[in-house]
């Protein structure tokens, strides 16, 4: 259910724009965390072929013991738990800031 809603949110990445364009979720954030290297695979699956500069192999820059919400807040955006901010920074966001506990990272 969760990968399901997430591929959802960023449904203009894999289906043709007419119809994906209709269906994405420009103000979405996943209702739960989860592993680094789950994280890459709903990423794969939902973004195939990256985002601008994302791509999803960018999260194995992240420890392996990283906990990743997928949102999508107009473009790519992830919130990362169990990761330092140096460590975050390696994934070169265009915007990475400590929010609530968390590391937000964003990609125009």
């Amino acid at each position: 259910m969760l990968e399901e809603t997430i591929r959802e949110a960023y449904a203009d990445c894999w289906l043709p724009w007419d119809e994906g364009s209709q269906r994405r979720n420009l103000d979405f954030r996943a209702t739960s965390a989860v592993s680094r290297d789950e994280a890459r695979r709903i990423l794969h699956a939902a973004i195939p072929g990256g985002y601008n500069e994302f791509e999803a192999d960018l999260v194995l820059k992240l420890p392996s013991g990283a906990k990743i919400t997928i949102a999508r807040e107009g473009s790519v955006c992830l919130y990362i738990q169990n990761a330092s901010f140096s460590q975050c920074s390696r994934l070169e966001a265009d915007e990475i800031h400590n929010e609530n506990g968390e590391i937000r990272l964003w990609w125009d």
